[in-house]
């Protein structure tokens, strides 16, 4: 089973995940959580940010190609939550009378460093 399924089982309704440092493979976590629905735990994800001491070939040549890499992240999880059609049980109490829901995210797209180390002082900035 994938390990949005694991953490429904085990009674879970928010996990934090630091996908990967590949844009595709954590925008693969989005799909799987907005495919889920409300099954599925709340998930803060994203994009492992790091512009230095990484193996070779698994960092981008510069901070601002991290930075674009988690802008592309963020702004497809934010479109795939956008897309998502609502449903009573993701829904929060609405502020008062007479005002609408407000749905929760299943998702929310977040800034994730690997490490210090592996982050330039540009990246952290």
């Amino acid at each position: 089973g994938s390990v949005l399924a694991h953490l429904t089982r085990t009674g879970t309704t928010t996990a934090v995940a630091f996908g990967s440092d590949s844009v595709a493979s954590t925008c693969s976590l989005v799909d799987a959580a907005t495919i889920a629905g409300a099954v599925a735990p709340r998930v803060w994800a994203g994009v492992v940010s790091m512009d230095e001491l990484a193996p070779a070939g698994r960092r981008p040549s510069t901070a601002q190609q991290v930075l674009e890499e988690a802008e592309t992240f963020i702004n497809y999880a934010r479109a795939q939550e956008r897309e998502r059609a609502p449903s009573d049980e993701e829904s929060a109490p609405g502020g008062g009378q007479g005002t609408a829901p407000q749905r929760v995210p299943l998702v929310e797209p977040v800034v994730t460093p690997r490490f210090i180390p592996s982050c330039s002082a540009q990246l952290l900035t």
